[in-house]
């Protein structure tokens, strides 16, 4: 365990360097936009988008007693003509149960690939995202009035989302929203993020 450590740290300081120097990060937020799934100065039909990798993390909540504080990330590539694919992992923190002899509480992990259609409406700087998300979803409910009693499942998830971005030079922030059809329990929530373009 030590030696991973030591390498993970070693590798870590030695690439760090190398590619702070190959990324430059935006100076302002009017920075025209640069990078993976920004628009092409001279778009042809079936490249109007830079092709590359996106990297991007987010925080935000639900509005359920297993939707509660929710984190996660994504990485994805974007190709020319403005299809997304990726991944991302959800975890949302839910509301804890109380009992004499203890607690438990919701949650729920999301792990699986995305698939969206990137829309620049008149601008470049503004991004609009329809996407659906789809891979398997552990859930855990928490119930008990004398002992905590906490049920797992494991479910093949889908979630419909949309997701709004401002970007500037190769970074961008965005808000979105998405609704948990499967598995039970249903749910909405709305994130905030913060991602890069490579």
């Amino acid at each position: 365990m030590r030696i991973r450590m030591a390498f993970a740290i070693a590798s870590t300081a030695l690439l760090a360097p190398a590619i702070a120097s190959a990324f430059s990060f935006p100076s302002s937020f009017d920075e025209p936009p640069r990078g993976a799934g920004t628009e092409r100065p001279e778009q042809t039909p079936g490249a109007r988008l830079e092709t590359g990798l996106e990297a991007e993390a987010f925080i935000g909540s639900g509005f359920t007693s297993t939707y509660g504080l929710g984190y996660g990330g994504r990485l994805g590539y974007t190709l020319g003509p403005g299809v997304y694919v990726g991944g991302a992992i959800s975890y949302y923190q839910g509301k804890a149960v109380q009992t004499p002899n203890g607690s438990a509480a919701n949650s729920a992990t999301w792990l699986g690939g995305e698939v969206g259609y990137k829309l620049y409406p008149g601008n470049e700087h503004w991004e609009v995202r329809p996407y659906v998300f789809a891979g398997p979803a552990i859930v855990r409910t928490a119930r008990g009035e004398v002992f905590p009693i906490q049920e797992t499942t494991t479910r093949f998830g889908v979630q419909p989302g949309l997701l709004g971005a401002y970007h500037f030079g190769n970074a961008y922030i965005s808000a979105e929203g998405r609704y948990h059809v499967t598995p039970s329990p249903a749910a909405f929530t709305l994130l905030a993020g913060a991602g890069l373009a490579f």
